[in-house]
């Protein structure tokens, strides 16, 4: 199977907004009106890891994972998750935002907060239950909280969460797949299944292109990284996880 590569394509994105990266806006302008801390975060996180997965100066990149990190903590100290304008949105909010300093820590330190991981989970399933309509994004957000089960090595929580009676069938391809390896663990680990592995990259080869397609979930940048920490366990054998491995996997 021949893959794709997009080295190239993620240093010409690079280039193309290279003049934003170096004069970057106040994070924290009309920070006493701003409440979607997650949102935010999870933007300085998404900027940090084009910044990795386009070679660019290595400052470029640290600056953004540690605002990520910042924004998080500040969020956190300034009680801004429980504040009357965020409470609506609290288990959604809180969860992108303790997900974005979690990925931009193990990004910087090489080092995973797991716990915080199984936060992330919980209140995306909480988040989930909220809403009324089950369709591709709240199914989208339900499989947000399985794979960082799969990187924490929960698996047994994950092969739960999998399980629901409720339908995952705008994400069939992802479902098979997280079934597969959870069903693979155990019995052969590292995954040695070929067949399983061409599984993986076919869904993996998607979601880490530099120009996600507009029918793919809106946060497709970070299920590329979580999978790409999945198969560096899973298939791979790493416990912890080399996050420089994962940030290769992803950009090559």
């Amino acid at each position: 199977m021949t893959r794709p590569k997009y080295k190239s394509r993620w240093r010409q994105k690079y280039r193309s907004e290279k003049e934003s990266f170096a004069d970057p806006p106040d994070p924290y302008e009309n920070w006493e009106r701003f409440f979607r801390i997650g949102l935010g975060a999870e933007w300085k996180l998404l900027q940090g890891m084009l910044l990795l997965y386009a070679d660019a100066p290595n400052d470029l990149a640290v600056h953004y994972l540690r605002t990520a990190i910042n924004m998080v903590d500040r969020g956190f100290a300034d009680e801004k998750f429980t504040q009357p304008e965020a409470i609506g949105d609290l288990h959604g909010n809180r969860a992108e935002a303790l997900r974005a300093r979690a990925y931009a820590s193990a990004l910087l330190t090489r080092e995973l907060d797991s716990d915080a991981l199984r936060k992330v989970s919980q209140d995306l399933l909480e988040d989930c239950a909220q809403w009324r309509r089950w369709d591709s994004v709240t199914q989208a957000n339900y499989l947000c909280a399985v794979r960082p089960l799969l990187i924490v090595g929960d698996l047994v929580r994950a092969k739960q969460l999998l399980k629901t009676r409720r339908s995952l069938r705008w994400h069939a391809h992802e479902v098979r797949l997280l079934k597969a390896i959870l069903g693979a663990t155990g019995r052969d680990t590292p995954i040695c299944d070929e067949s399983i592995r061409s599984q993986f990259f076919s869904l993996f080869d998607l979601y880490r292109a530099p120009d996600l397609p507009r029918e793919l979930p809106v946060q497709g940048a970070i299920a590329a990284m979580e999978l790409g920490a999945i198969y560096a366990r899973h298939f791979q054998g790493q416990n912890p996880i080399d996050w420089k491995y994962v940030v290769e996997l992803v950009s090559e």
